[in-house]
């Protein structure tokens, strides 16, 4: 509970995201049967926050840090990490998991309209929509 009030908070965003994730991946070892969809798109989104700079701005370890750890290389540009007055758009990271995570996330809503236009469980349920042939 602490690790995910801390990546809450950006606390040590990274080092809690592997906490986070590897109890949530405990948990869903261990009660298969009580597990969803869900469970699986949140491992997923952990996975990735282990992998992004999510303690980087607006967060508490931001305000008590100082300049930013992200070098050239993964930042945008090369200029100082600007302050939380100046908004989110002067801090863009480009990296390859930002682009992994991106492209996760339409990935998800195209699958989950995927399987409600051809059918699978709606069918099984009984139920169809209005308009559905």
């Amino acid at each position: 509970v602490l690790a995910a009030c801390y990546l809450a908070a950006g606390w040590h965003a990274r080092a809690s995201a592997v906490v986070v994730w590897g109890l949530q991946v405990s948990v869903v070892d261990r009660l298969p049967v009580a597990n969803n969809g869900g469970d699986l798109v949140l491992l997923a989104l952990l996975l990735w926050a282990c992998l992004l700079p999510c303690g980087e701005l607006y967060t508490l370890q931001h305000r008590d840090a100082g300049p930013s750890t992200l070098g050239p290389a993964r930042r945008a540009s090369s200029a100082p990490r600007p302050s939380p007055t100046q908004g989110a758009a002067d801090a863009v990271v480009l990296s390859w998991a930002s682009a992994g995570l991106a492209t996760f996330v339409p990935a998800v809503y195209f699958d989950a309209g995927w399987n409600k236009v051809r059918g699978g469980e709606w069918a099984l349920m009984g139920w169809r929509p209005d308009w559905w042939p």
